[in-house]
């Protein structure tokens, strides 16, 4: 059968150049079954629209590797197991130690935040007790200036002026007397002696009561500054704090710098160790593992590839820039794979913003997603793209 087939497509070429007035005809092309002998049918045409070669890749994928230069302590995960997202993957060999640092920083941080909330929380007390100063402050200096003893002032009042000027008198006229009727005897020089000192007492008393001494008055000017000093201190402070609703500005600037430096050093801390491990950022597949334990590995350097398997999406990978600008987000398209004898519906859901060279050519990725996901998929399959005519 085989024979007589190919024997017929000859003949039929062979009078078709023999022709007096050829006309070009286009010759269909049969396919033959390579365990029958049986022609195929033609493959069904795949329209005018715009074609691309494609493969089949996760909707979520990631290439994970650490941020620092350093060796692998551990990998906790081989290709084809399962993880879960928050799953720790694999670590550096300095881990304990910035662990170690990054709880140091959470404690600074708990301890500079607790001062600062406690400052906040304290501030009508502070101001209270503020004001009740300031009252204690502002008694003092009343009774300050009430006690102050001046030059010129009298210390008693004129009855008991009266009464020591009097006993003055009486005393200097004794003494006189007593210098009088001294004769020289014992008991005269007795009796002026003890006129002598009932005159000094009565002169000391006559005179306290008449005047302040210099130290007396240098000591009450003293006590008098001191309480109005200590007065307009206090003053200030609760004007101050009242303003302020009861927060000391300054205590309350350098606590809130001091949280400030801590979240500061917490966040560096952090980012130190978060270097030095990797976390599953998704629900995935481990789809490859590129390091082992003791191994130096560079920053970036992939070290495992995670991938979700749950929701596939269909890739270009040579779509010419000649075509993209009739490539629209929402545009139908079908998809075959060669790993299926069938079309697949499906739309554009991107279009790479910036195109990549290939063979010397400008292409950009257009991101697909079916529209019923076909059963059996995997990851790196390839096919072919026909975009719907615009």
């Amino acid at each position: 059968m085989l024979r007589k087939l190919s024997f017929l497509l000859i003949a039929a070429a062979l009078l078709a150049s023999c022709s007096p007035n050829p006309t070009p005809a286009a010759i269909p092309t049969l396919a033959v079954n390579a365990t029958s002998g049986a022609p195929e049918s033609p493959a069904p045409a795949r329209g005018d629209g715009i074609i691309a070669t494609a493969e089949i890749v996760p909707a979520q994928s990631v290439d994970l590797g650490f941020a620092a230069a350093g060796f692998v302590d551990a990998v906790y995960f081989a290709e084809g197991d399962t993880v879960r997202e928050g799953d720790l993957l694999a670590r550096q060999q300095n881990l304990e130690q910035l662990k170690i640092t990054l709880e140091a920083s959470q404690q600074s941080l708990q301890s500079a935040q607790h001062a600062l909330d406690e400052l906040v929380a304290n501030a009508p007390l502070t101001l209270a007790e503020a004001q009740l100063r300031m009252v204690q402050d502002q008694k003092r200096y009343d009774d300050a200036a009430k006690k102050q003893k001046r030059s010129g002032f009298r210390r008693c009042n004129d009855e008991t002026i009266d009464l020591y000027s009097e006993r003055f008198e009486d005393a200097k006229d004794r003494l006189e007397k007593a210098r009088d009727d001294n004769d020289g005897s014992l008991s005269a020089l007795e009796a002026l002696q003890s006129a002598q000192n009932q005159f000094d007492t009565a002169q000391a008393n006559y005179l306290y009561c008449l005047n302040y001494t210099p130290q007396e008055i240098a000591e009450s000017d003293a006590e008098l500054a001191v309480a109005e000093a200590a007065l307009k201190i206090s003053t200030s402070r609760y004007e101050q704090l009242k303003s302020e609703n009861g927060l000391d500005p300054v205590e309350h600037a350098r606590l809130s710098a001091a949280v400030a430096e801590a979240q500061s050093r917490l966040a560096s801390a952090q980012s130190a160790y978060d270097r030095a491990v990797l976390v599953a950022p998704f629900n995935g597949l481990v789809a490859s593992v590129n390091a082992t334990a003791g191994q130096a590995v560079n920053p970036g350097q992939t070290i495992l590839t995670l991938a979700s398997l749950d929701t596939w999406q269909v890739e270009t990978t040579d779509l010419s820039e000649r075509d993209i600008p009739r490539v629209k987000v929402g545009q139908t398209a079908s998809v075959r794979l060669e790993a299926f004898a069938e079309d697949f519906p499906a739309e554009v859901v991107r279009i790479a913003p910036r195109a990549t060279k290939a063979g010397g050519d400008a292409v950009y990725k257009v991101v697909l997603r079916f529209i019923e996901t076909p059963p059996d998929l995997r990851w790196g399959m390839t096919g072919s793209v026909v975009l719907d005519a615009e």
